[in-house]
């Protein structure tokens, strides 16, 4: 606009958002001393031939000269920066969320502490069915490539695995503990809360936060004296865990 200090583009959505254009349009019109009433005709001229033939389309059937600025800026804002959609954002979420390391709590390792008549058990593995190992697979290499789990060649201890079907469609792979450790340990007695009890503190509540911590027994590390109670036996071979897991009975406890 020829006689004005400075110069504004055509607004361009794939170098620029709406909101920063405005935002310079807005210094644009303060350091010429635009009148208010001239700001629209001003805009008009300045959006270019793309954003007005929108803006035509979003005015309908007015024309955008009879809409005030205000109205023109939150037309083009609402279509060009819509709200998120809670749906999409969800999916952005958990996708961001399964490919994330699972954490490690480095001030505390669990210990297992064994019975004096406790002696090494080895179970063979269990089949598994065709269509369930290629997931098998990939958990078994997601494991070991976050150091979760170790292959070992030979050990002394071995449990049998259960894979578990999630409901995202990912899979679980348990150890069946009971076969082997579970009455080979000395369990800690810590007096976990009672249900009555914890829901006797909500009493009077307005708001709550439910928080559900993933994977939350892999994020301690074990001993290296206890590893290889964690020894699992799988149609891959013999791994090892490094990290807590789900299954152990004194885990809750620990």
């Amino acid at each position: 606009m020829a006689g004005y200090i400075g110069k504004i583009e055509p607004f361009d959505d794939s170098t620029e958002t709406w909101s920063s254009y405005v935002e310079r349009l807005e210094q644009y019109f303060a350091v010429n001393a635009l009148e208010n009433e001239k700001k629209v005709p001003a805009l008009l001229a300045l959006l270019g031939g793309k954003t007005y033939g929108l803006l035509r389309n979003l005015t309908l059937p007015d024309k955008p000269a009879a809409k005030s600025y205000d109205d023109i800026v939150k037309l083009l804002k609402d279509h060009l920066s819509p709200k998120l959609l809670i749906v999409a954002e969800r999916f952005r979420f958990y996708k961001r969320y399964q490919i994330q390391q699972i954490g490690r709590n480095a001030d505390i390792k669990a210990h297992f502490m064994l019975k004096e008549n406790a002696s090494p058990k080895f179970v063979k593995a269990r089949p598994v069915p065709f269509s369930v190992k290629p997931q098998m697979e990939r958990e078994l290499i997601r494991l070991e490539k976050q150091g979760i789990i170790s292959n070992v060649d030979t050990s002394e201890w071995a449990s049998p695995i259960v894979p578990v079907m999630k409901s995202n469609g990912t899979i679980r792979i348990c150890g069946d503990f009971k076969t082997t450790v579970k009455n080979m340990l000395n369990l800690d007695q810590y007096p976990l809360p009672r249900t009555d009890e914890i829901f006797a503190t909500l009493a009077g509540g307005q708001k709550y936060t439910k928080l559900d911590i993933r994977n939350a027994y892999l994020h301690m590390e074990v001993d290296d004296e206890s590893k290889p109670l964690m020894t699992i036996n799988t149609h891959k071979g013999l791994y090892r865990y490094n990290r807590m897991l789900f299954g152990i009975e004194l885990a809750p406890a620990i």
